[in-house]
């Protein structure tokens, strides 16, 4: 084994710790030293008894790995760098009151929804969702209403249990539907936290949405 490949063969960690550093500056070394030692073997290679043709390719082929393991854990530590930014950045919401259009824990008896404008169509209803995404309730919306009170009634007006429920309105023509719009829900945002996706929003009760689920800020919770 040559002394390049035994430089190659030391174990690395599977897990690398980012945030810190260490992992790039560890493998930027090895990179640098590969690469000194490659060229240090070619220049003084014996002439009479050159590196052969495989030999060189393999020790390239090498060369191309290492290289692209340093640029994926700079490119993993970018990546890091920029949701501990973002958590940052949205830390400030922890505590608001806020309305959002993701799933949410529904206690009160009533609560406020909004729709905004129902232009398309010529009917329109409320599809309440439970945690499963089975619809258990339905009611017809005048289409000039942009908000209305829903009071966690189901199909059979029996109060519905507490508990995790989603909101949309169902557009029709015709009989037919059309499509379907969001509806936004009162809660308040407890937390974030960072995901191989992106930054999520921590909601009362549970549950979380992305901040682009977030509606409207409507004030600090008391």
């Amino acid at each position: 084994m040559s002394t390049i490949e035994s430089l190659l063969s030391t174990p690395r960690s599977s897990s690398p710790s980012l945030g810190t550093g260490t992992v790039t500056s560890a493998a930027t070394g090895q990179f640098e030293t590969f690469l000194k030692m490659l060229t240090a073997q070619i220049k003084n290679q014996d002439p009479l008894n050159p590196m052969q043709s495989t030999d060189f390719a393999v020790q390239l082929a090498t060369f191309s790995g290492v290289e692209q393991q340093v640029r994926t854990n700079q490119l993993l530590e970018s990546l890091l760098a920029g949701s501990q930014s973002d958590l940052a950045a949205f830390s400030s919401w922890i505590g608001m009151q806020a309305r959002t259009t993701a799933p949410v824990a529904v206690a009160d008896e009533e609560i406020t929804l909004e729709h905004g404008d129902i232009r398309a169509g010529d009917e329109a209803w409320l599809l309440v969702l439970d945690s499963q995404g089975k619809e258990v309730a339905r009611s017809q919306v005048r289409r000039e209403q942009t908000s209305m009170v829903w009071s966690r009634l189901d199909h059979a007006d029996t109060n519905l249990p507490a508990g995790k429920y989603a909101f949309r309105i169902e557009m029709r023509q015709g009989g037919d539907v059309i499509g379907y719009r969001p509806v936004s829900v009162p809660t308040v945002i407890t937390g974030v936290e960072a995901t191989d996706t992106g930054v999520n929003l921590l909601l009362q009760g549970g549950g979380s949405a992305r901040p682009a689920e977030i509606t409207r800020l409507t004030g600090r919770s008391p």
